[in-house]
């Protein structure tokens, strides 16, 4: 994992496109039900694009809204297979839960204490 202490970063996870908030860095990310957001074993719940949420990826530039609502705003280093996933899927799964860096991150999956949501995506003209 690439991630640094405290701060989002991408992965692919099982082939998609995904940015991982730790939740020591994601106040403004709540995970809620109510946002949307399901719990990791509730597959119904969050495997499909969630309309209430919009991604825009542009360069490196990633911004996710819910509703208008700017909830991530950062540049992230994603390569060609991140890029090349996120074309495919049309979306990006997003992933918080109790962990601070990517270390704690497969405890958190063990203990099924993760948080999950898709956001539809879209490219600006100049992504690729």
């Amino acid at each position: 994992m690439t991630g640094l202490t405290g701060q989002a970063w991408p992965e692919l996870v099982a082939g998609r496109p995904a940015v991982l908030y730790p939740q020591a860095s994601a106040p403004d990310v709540p995970a809620l039900l109510g946002d949307g957001w399901s719990q990791q074993d509730d597959l119904d719940g969050w495997a499909q694009p969630n309309p209430d949420w919009s991604a825009v990826l542009d360069a490196r530039r990633l911004r996710i809204a819910r509703l208008g609502d700017l909830r991530f705003d950062g540049e992230l280093p994603i390569g060609w297979e991140w890029r090349r996933a996120a074309r495919t899927h049309r979306g990006v799964l997003q992933i918080t839960g109790p962990f601070t860096h990517p270390g704690e991150f497969a405890a958190a999956v063990c203990d099924k204490a993760l948080h999950l949501l898709v956001a539809p995506l879209t490219f600006t003209a100049d992504t690729w």
